[in-house]
C-alpha cells in the first residue's frame, strides 16, 4: 500500500480520457453524417474517396453531356422528317404532272409548289441548329484545336460527345449536308460557257463562284431555285424528277436512320452512366458515412464506461484513507499517536444532558460541604 502515487486513481483517469475521447467522435459522427471528418479518422479512406467524389461529378456531367446529345441528334433527325414529307409531296406532285390528264397551267402551279418546297428544304438544312453549330450543312467541328490560326486537329465534319468521366471518352457524330442542292434536287446554275462571276446573292443567299454566261441571267431569277430546281413542267421532266426524288427520300432516309442509331446508343450509354454513378456513390457512401445504428451502440457503450470511470475515480481518490488508518492502528497498539489534525467540523458534539448532570453533581458535592 502506497500513498505518495495513487496509480489506481490514474489507471482510471486514464480509462476515464480514453472512453471520453470515444464518445466525442461518436457524437461528431452522428452530428456530421460523415465517419470521415478529417484525414486523421482514415487516411487511405479519405484519398479513395476523394477520387470517387471525382468520378461521380465526372458521370454527373457526362450524364447532362449524354443528354444534350439526344437533344442534338433529335433535332437534327426532326428537321429531315420535315424535310421527307417535303419530298413525298413533290414526289406526288410529279407522278400527277407526269400524266397528260392535267393541264399546262396545272402543272405550271405545280411547279411553283415544287419550287417552294425546294426552297423550304434548302432553308431548313441552313437552318437548323442547335447552341450556335449548324447541323444540316456539313458545317466542321467547333472541337477543331487550334495552332494560332492553323488547324492540328479534329478538321472533319464530326461532332465529339464526351460521354464518360475520364479522358477521351467520346462518342462522335458526322452530320452531313441535306441541303437542296447536297441531296441532288437542285443545282447551282450554270451554263455551257462556264464563266465564274464574283460573289453573287440570289435570295438572300451569296453564292460563290456562280457559273453564268451573264449577270443578267442571274438578275433574271426571281425565286432562289426557280431556274434551278426539277422541272416538272413536263411528261418527261417528271418522270426524270420522280427518279430525283426516289434518290434524294433514300439519302435522307439513311441519314434519319443514323440519327435514330445514334439515339438509341446515346440512350443506352445514359443508363450505363446512370448505373455507374448509382454503385460509385453506393462505394463512396460505405466509406464515409456513417452507420447511424453502429455509431449509436458505440455512443452508448462509451457514455456508460465514462460514467462507471467517473464513479471509480472517486473511489479510487479516496483509497489512501485506508493507508492513513492503518497508521493510526499501528501507532496507538504502541502508546504512542501521532496528532491528528482535525478540523472544526471534525469535532464531535457534546451531549447537552451529560453536561447538565455534572453541574447538578458539583452544586450538590458543594452544598455538603
Amino acid at each position: 500500500m502506497v500513498i505518495a502515487s495513487n496509480v489506481i486513481a490514474i489507471d482510471t483517469y486514464k480509462s476515464l480520457k480514453r472512453n471520453d475521447k470515444v464518445k466525442e467522435k461518436a457524437m461528431e459522427k452522428l452530428s456530421t453524417g460523415y465517419q470521415i471528418n478529417r484525414s486523421a479518422d482514415n487516411a487511405a479512406g479519405l484519398s479513395i474517396s476523394e477520387k470517387m467524389k471525382a468520378l461521380i461529378r465526372g458521370v454527373n456531367k457526362a450524364t447532362v453531356n449524354t443528354e444534350d446529345a439526344v437533344s442534338m441528334v433529335q433535332i437534327a433527325e426532326n428537321a429531315l422528317g420535315e424535310t421527307h414529307r417535303a419530298l413525298l409531296r413533290m414526289r406526288e406532285l410529279s407522278v400527277n404532272s407526269a400524266t397528260d390528264t392535267t393541264s399546262l397551267d396545272d402543272k405550271e402551279a405545280m411547279q411553283k409548289e415544287v419550287v417552294e418546297l425546294t426552297n423550304e428544304i434548302n432553308r431548313i438544312g441552313e437552318t437548323t441548329e442547335f447552341n450556335g453549330m449548324s447541323l444540316l450543312t456539313g458545317a466542321k467541328s467547333d472541337s477543331r484545336i487550334y495552332e494560332g490560326s492553323i488547324v492540328i486537329e479534329g478538321d472533319d465534319n464530326s461532332l465529339y460527345f464526351q460521354v464518360g468521366a475520364n479522358r477521351d471518352e467520346t462518342i462522335n457524330v458526322s452530320f452531313s449536308n441535306m441541303t437542296a442542292i447536297a441531296i441532288g434536287i437542285a443545282k447551282e446554275p450554270k451554263t455551257a460557257l462556264g464563266l465564274v462571276l464574283e460573289d453573287v446573292e440570289i435570295g438572300g443567299k451569296v453564292y460563290q463562284g456562280i457559273y453564268a454566261n451573264s449577270k443578267n441571267v442571274i438578275n433574271a431569277i426571281t425565286s432562289e431555285f426557280e431556274a434551278h430546281s426539277l422541272d416538272i413542267t413536263t411528261r418527261e421532266g417528271a418522270n426524270a424528277a420522280i427518279d430525283v426524288i426516289d434518290a434524294a427520300v433514300n439519302v435522307v432516309s439513311q441519314e434519319r436512320s443514323k440519327y435514330g442509331a445514334i439515339v438509341n446508343r446515346l440512350e443506352h450509354t445514359f443508363n450505363s452512366l446512370t448505373i455507374e454513378k448509382e454503385n460509385l456513390m453506393a462505394a463512396n457512401s460505405r466509406i464515409v458515412d456513417t452507420d447511424i445504428a453502429s455509431e449509436m451502440m458505440e455512443f452508448t457503450k462509451s457514455s456508460i464506461l465514462v460514467a462507471s470511470a467517473q464513479s471509480f475515480l472517486s473511489q479510487a481518490m479516496v483509497m489512501p484513507e485506508s493507508t492513513l488508518s492503518l497508521l493510526q492502528d499501528s501507532f496507538g497498539s504502541q502508546g504512542s499517536m501521532p496528532v491528528k489534525h482535525t478540523s472544526l467540523l471534525d469535532i464531535p458534539k457534546t451531549n447537552s444532558n451529560k453536561v447538565s448532570n455534572n453541574s447538578d453533581i458539583n452544586t450538590s458535592s458543594e452544598s455538603k460541604d
